[in-house]
This record gives structure tokens, sequence and C-alpha cells, in this order.
């Protein structure tokens, strides 16, 4: 199996996250006694690592299990290790990329917003109501407020 979701409360992967690999070769189960290995219910054996940025911030984890005690945990471990590298790099240039983009789609909307704001300026209300929803679709946000203050408000707000 892989990808399997699993509650890390108590588990070796909540280890591996707090101190950044961990190597049990046999009799997983006795060393996580409170951890509901559902998931993974004839674990014997765990090797796991975690996958960090350029930063070492963690980003995830990379961990096998087997049902077997594993023999070479220094190779296993090694290897894992490798991959875990690998994979971390490989999540690195997906989430630059994807930053990219939504930066450049960004840019992109903001440039049409200000095409249909300045074609429609003469309207104040439009324009306003506008703003509004510009502001909306460019942030993602559900709600946008653009009071309009009066003179002696206006006075107010710059003491």
């Amino acid at each position: 199996k892989t990808n399997i979701p699993c509650d890390l409360t108590n588990s070796p992967g909540e280890e591996v996250l707090r101190r950044g690999r961990l190597a049990y070769n046999r009799d997983l189960i006795k060393y996580f006694p409170d951890w509901d290995n559902s998931s993974m219910p004839q674990a014997e054996s765990y090797i796991g690592v975690t996958m960090v940025d350029s930063d070492n911030n963690v980003k995830g984890l990379l961990a096998i299990a087997h049902d077997e005690p594993i023999e070479n945990t220094n190779l296993a471990e090694s290897i894992i290790a490798l991959a875990s590298s690998r994979a971390s790099t490989e999540l690195l240039k997906q989430l630059a990329l994807r930053e990219s983009k939504r930066y450049q789609n960004g840019l992109e909307l903001i440039d049409q917003w200000i095409a249909r704001l300045i074609a429609i300026g003469a309207n104040s209300k439009l324009f306003f109501e506008s703003v509004c929803i510009a502001a909306q679709e460019i942030t993602s946000a559900n709600l946008c407020t653009l009071p309009v203050l009066n003179n002696e408000e206006i006075g107010r707000a710059h003491v």
C-alpha cells in the first residue's frame, strides 16, 4: 500500500517529525504501545526520515514499514534518506512553480481590472462597486467593503 493516511499521534511518524529520522528493524509496536496502528496493523519494522526545505524546515516525512524485520537498516535508511532528499527537492520545485504561476496569474488579473476600472472611471457608483468586486476576485476574499467617507470623517482620519 502507498500513501496511507494515518493519525500521527503516538506514532513512529510523530517521532520522525520530532527527531528527523527513525529506524526500528523489529518489534515496532513494542516501542509505540499507545499508537493506533490500524493503518499498518502488521508493521514489524519501520524506517522514516523527514523531508526538509533549503532552510531545514520540515515539509513532510517519507517512511516505510514492513511486516518482517529489516535486516540491513543502515542500507535501507540511506536509501530512504536519498529518496526523501530527492522528493523534497521535487516538492519544493513544484511549490515554487505553483507560486510563480499564482503570482503571474495575479498580475494578469490586476492588469485586467485596472483596464476595466479606467474604462468605467466616469461612473462613480459603478467604479466603486467594481473596485470591491476586483478586490474580492484578486484576493479570493468573500467580502469587500469600501466605505466612502464624508469631508468631516476624512478630516478626522488625518488627525
